[in-house]
């Protein structure tokens, strides 16, 4: 039965926590076999005889399914299987760790449909996520007026039929978060799933990682040593679902943890609260609030006493400021500050219709939902949203 069509999200006989990627242990292979979108293994059970490795994946509930292994009752010789498969290869050839080799790699994927104007890339990040970008460029010098932000050009030719230089951006992305077996003595290969199906195997070897791939005709593979498109994070998120990489899960206790689709928590950390929107997950634990980017990694909010989500990331305000934040893994600020003035001396301003009567000396919109204000002479700040108001002195 072929393994790519039986990988699924799953949850494992043995498998070794750590954050964002999954580790199966696979006990007794000693043989791995494939051919151009075929990969088989097969444990050792003689001199010269091996039992092929049958997997399926049942459901153990709603998050997560189990990996089920049988071996075939049927044996093959090495010749047999040399003959069947274009590649047979022991595990002691692979390389070892190979996972950790492949942290912040990327290669270009030629396939035998891509155009002159598109570039399929990898790229494997530095919290154990990996993606598929396909790109495309306006084949010009000219930035095209519907971008918003200029893409950066590329400069360098590592594949055949390299366009005019131009700009580039992104069309489509896969995020995966990859599964790894582990055959033992730091052997493994890496498996890349999107939500039901197995897309890409990479195989590390000793000179060479290989990628092979029942859904794509790959053609070739060059590693980018350098000279890879630029992007805005506003497209390096615009294909990142929260949903098919995490769960919110609810406890005995009613509350939160972050779970991936096998079950594994990931912050090791519950929350009385969390949400998310497209580029940043905040957790309320006690009125405190912790902020992390959408690969989970903590950023620095400090003193965070109420938050907003919005089309780009968060509106916050702190004890001393209120601000945007956006551009999704990246913390900017860009404070915008409307002053209004009144005429007359010591004038007093409300917010109609909200409010009745004069209230504030000041009111000053910093963000869509924080004013400044001063109210009976002390500085504090208004959430015109809920009309709440916040005095830190």
């Amino acid at each position: 039965m072929k393994l790519f069509i039986q990988l699924l999200t799953i949850l494992v006989i043995s498998c070794v926590k750590m954050q964002a990627q999954h580790i199966i242990k696979v006990p007794n292979i000693h043989l791995i076999a494939h051919n151009e979108k075929t990969l088989m293994m097969y444990e050792q059970v003689g001199l010269n005889t091996f039992k092929e490795i049958d997997m399926e994946y049942r459901n153990l509930n709603n998050i997560s399914r189990r990996l089920h292994i049988d071996r075939d009752g049927l044996t093959y010789s090495l010749e047999q299987l040399q003959s069947r498969y274009t590649t047979v290869l022991f595990v002691g050839h692979l390389r070892s760790n190979g996972f950790e080799d492949l942290k912040n790699k990327q290669w270009f994927v030629n396939t035998k449909i891509i155009q002159p104007h598109e570039r399929h890339i990898f790229k494997f990040t530095d919290s154990n996520f990996v993606t598929y970008q396909e790109f495309e460029t306006s084949i010009t010098n000219d930035i095209p007026d519907k971008y918003e932000t200029p893409y950066k050009v590329i400069r360098a030719s590592m594949l055949e039929q390299q366009p005019t230089i131009g700009y580039w951006r992104i069309i489509d992305q896969v995020w995966y978060q990859p599964i790894i077996l582990d055959f033992g003595n730091e052997k493994q290969i890496i498996l890349l799933n999107n939500h039901i199906d197995s897309d890409f195997v990479f195989i590390p070897l000793m000179d060479e990682i290989k990628i092979i791939s029942e859904e794509i005709d790959i053609k070739k593979t060059v590693e980018i040593q350098k000279h890879s498109p630029s992007f805005s994070p506003y497209d390096y998120f615009d294909h990142f679902k929260f949903s098919k990489l995490y769960k919110k899960a609810i406890t005995k206790n009613n509350t939160y943890r972050i779970l991936d689709l096998f079950g594994n928590d990931l912050l090791e950390k519950t929350f009385d609260r969390i949400e998310h929107n497209n580029y940043y997950i905040v957790g309320e634990n006690d009125g405190s609030y912790t902020v992390y980017d959408l690969l989970l990694n903590e950023l620095e909010f400090p003193n965070i006493q109420k938050y907003y989500f919005n089309e780009y990331g968060l509106e916050v305000l702190t004890k001393d400021e209120a601000y945007y934040s956006i551009e999704g893994f990246r913390e900017t600020k860009y404070p915008i500050k409307i002053g209004g003035k009144t005429n007359g001396n010591n004038p007093i301003i409300s917010v109609f219709p909200k409010q009745k009567k004069l209230t504030y000396e000041l009111l000053e919109k910093v963000t869509k939902s924080f004013y400044k204000i001063i109210k009976n002479g002390k500085s504090g700040w208004l959430d015109i949203t809920t009309m709440e108001e916040f005095f830190f002195d």
